[in-house]
């Protein structure tokens, strides 16, 4: 087990992530292309959004009152729908794939597992079994049922002459990723030349599920938890958008470092048996440090306006500038999805 650290200073974790970017570039060995018509896609996942509400809200209640609409369910339903489309392909997976998928992910992110508390000790892995046995059982239940998909791809893919049809997914890009058949650099720190691409190989169908559950489960319950405050804020401070800052869509973002140069930046080196010092860097808590924000409590939107206090600091590689929230990471490994997650947020939330 690693050494945990965590860092809620924001001038802290900006000396780490981007001084010492080579040390802080892995991300924990744990569960967690540019799309041609996107638009359309995006369109019609935020119409069905619509007309489910609609029908949901003319239903009303039992006494004729008005009815109480949850938009979270509805919401979860169509942002997954649309994700799910952008990882397999358009009309690639059928209803029920897409059931197993919804109950897989909603099960995993809010069944009530301490991980922590599970990762920290032997005797809490004993004392709360049930929630261990839970917690190891996720890969399996996740291949069965995203292996059987990625099988109907590659049939897909060979029937048509190597292209699934419909939009290019992010299950062909996987698909068709070759890499290095070693853990180590096949070309010995060279670029690789025609003949190194013999040393290269395909994804196996676990590395593939896992990335297929980051994709999934990040571009579904970040995006759905960032519209979810966006129309709380809506309505206790209209017209004012959502904040990042103080609504970051995950509290923590980890990172093992091996390095000595990475980990002595916060005071610890790594442990003498090889194993990594990691490092949580509490998102919610930077975004609200008092260093940085003038009444950081607050829900200011206009701090983001030019010459307001926040201006431009969302940038992934903020340069010179100090690092005063990081609502989806920073430096070299920020996270990739930021843009799409964006673009869904503000699609979902004009409609």
């Amino acid at each position: 087990m690693p050494t945990v650290i965590e860092v809620r200073d924001a001038d802290v974790a900006r000396r780490m992530i981007i001084d010492h970017a080579d040390s802080f570039s892995d991300n924990p060995a744990v569960p967690f292309p540019r799309l041609a018509g996107l638009a359309p896609l995006q369109w019609d996942a935020a119409e069905a959004l619509l007309a489910d509400l609609r029908s949901s809200a003319r239903r009303g209640g039992p006494g004729g009152e008005a009815a109480v609409v949850v938009i979270r369910h509805a919401l979860y339903d169509a942002v997954l729908g649309l994700t799910a489309c952008l990882c397999f392909g358009d009309g690639a997976i059928g209803e029920r794939d897409l059931r197993a998928m919804r109950r897989t992910l909603r099960e995993f992110f809010h069944y009530n597992i301490n991980a922590r508390l599970l990762a920290s000790s032997r005797v809490a892995r004993l004392v709360r079994w049930r929630q261990w046995r839970y917690l190891v059982g996720t890969r399996g239940r996740l291949a069965e049922v995203f292996v059987p998909v990625i099988e109907a791809r590659r049939r897909s893919r060979c029937s048509n002459g190597g292209a699934g049809g419909g939009i290019s997914s992010y299950v062909d890009s996987l698909l068709d990723l070759r890499v290095p058949d070693d853990d180590g650099d096949p070309a010995g720190g060279k670029s690789l030349d025609a003949a190194d691409d013999a040393r290269r190989r395909a994804l196996r169908d676990n590395e593939i599920v896992r990335l297929l559950w980051g994709f999934l489960g990040a571009g579904t319950e970040t995006v759905v938890a960032c519209i979810e405050w966006t129309l709380a804020r809506l309505v206790a401070q209209p017209p004012g958008p959502t904040s990042l800052r103080l609504h970051p869509p995950v509290p923590f973002i980890l990172r093992d470092v091996f390095e000595a140069k990475g980990a002595t930046v916060g005071g610890t080196a790594p442990p003498s048996d090889g194993s990594p010092v990691r490092f949580t860097f509490m998102a919610e808590d930077i975004g609200r440090d008092p260093k940085a924000w003038t009444k950081p409590e607050e829900f200011r939107p206009e701090r983001f306006l030019a010459g307001g206090e926040g201006e431009d600091v969302m940038s992934p590689l903020p340069g010179s500038k100090e690092i005063k929230m990081m609502p989806f990471g920073t430096g070299r490994r920020h996270c990739p999805g930021e843009g799409l997650a964006m673009i869904h947020i503000g699609c979902f939330v004009a409609t």
